[in-house]
């Protein structure tokens, strides 16, 4: 989440809109939920490599168990988002379309098993999990406790057997390696502290052929515009916990070997990518 999602943020070429939904977070099962709440339940190998990496895979039980002292300021800021769940997802919102791009260009298949990186309270779930219907699974990793909860709540709320809820650094794992056919990531990765790692990370747990899809913001790019990097990237730092100085799609492109730039946005300051392993050059 950054200060450039806004109703002003569009792509630079047209499209159509993908019609994909997934604002605000539901409070409740309904009917809908109940026909694909489906009986999938993620390979235990995968919560539990997780679990052997020093992640907590997050049951209905442990919500309440999490610890809910921040040990960094990213922590502690996304706590403060969670409480204000009013706030979060009206600012989420105003970026619908950009999801919507990012969603098509995921282009998740039924039984697919993916991995929503640095998930907040678990705003992309719905969509995912309609994707990959209820053979396929979906796990949203997150490191702040407060965001954690309220993405298990969520879960448990509408009764989604196939989505899983994982607290974890992302620089540390992502889960085993090949785990995931698909990994997306939406307007976090430049808020990471290590960002590089993290990347890392993703890279491993990505299966041969899979893809990750970046939806992000970066330090200005686009001519006079890049001269006020030093004021854009301090609100966003203050707002966000952007890491300043880090271009996140070179550290996309340093670490997999194909990278395709599919949008930019608001003068070269969002992007969506999609990266893949492989031996091609990276290119984009």
């Amino acid at each position: 989440m950054t200060s450039n999602m806004d109703n002003r943020a569009r792509p630079e070429r047209e499209r159509e809109s993908s019609g994909a939904e997934g604002g605000s977070r539901p409070s409740s099962m309904d009917a809908d939920d109940v026909g694909m709440a489906g009986t999938n339940s993620a390979d235990p190998d995968l919560l539990d490599a997780f679990r052997a990496d020093g992640a907590t895979v997050v049951s209905r039980d442990d919500v309440a168990a999490l610890d809910p002292t921040a040990h960094d300021r990213g922590r502690s800021l996304y706590d403060w988002w969670s409480d204000r769940d009013w706030l979060y997802d009206a600012v989420i919102g105003l970026a619908g379309s950009l999801r919507d791009d990012t969603f098509d260009a995921l282009a998740l298949e039924p039984g697919e098993t993916v991995l929503d990186l640095a998930c907040g309270p678990g705003t992309n779930f719905e969509v995912l999990r309609e994707a990959v219907g209820p053979d396929g699974t979906v796990v949203g990793l997150d490191y702040s406790p407060g965001m954690v909860q309220s993405a298990r709540t969520q879960v448990d709320e509408r009764g989604w057997e196939n989505v899983h809820v994982v607290q974890a650094d992302a620089s540390v794992t992502c889960g085993p390696d090949d785990a995931f056919d698909a990994v997306v990531t939406t307007f976090a990765l430049h808020t990471f502290p290590d960002a590089a790692g993290a990347l890392e990370t993703v890279h491993d747990a990505l299966a041969p052929d899979g893809r990750f899809v970046v939806l992000d913001s970066r330090p200005l790019t686009d001519g006079l515009a890049s001269r006020i990097n030093p004021v854009y990237e301090r609100v966003i730092e203050w707002m966000v916990n952007h890491q300043r100085g880090v271009d996140t799609l070179e550290l996309l492109r340093e670490t997999f070997e194909r990278v395709r730039v599919v949008e930019t946005y608001d003068g070269g300051a969002g992007y969506l990518a999609v990266a893949e392993t492989g031996d091609a050059n990276a290119s984009g």
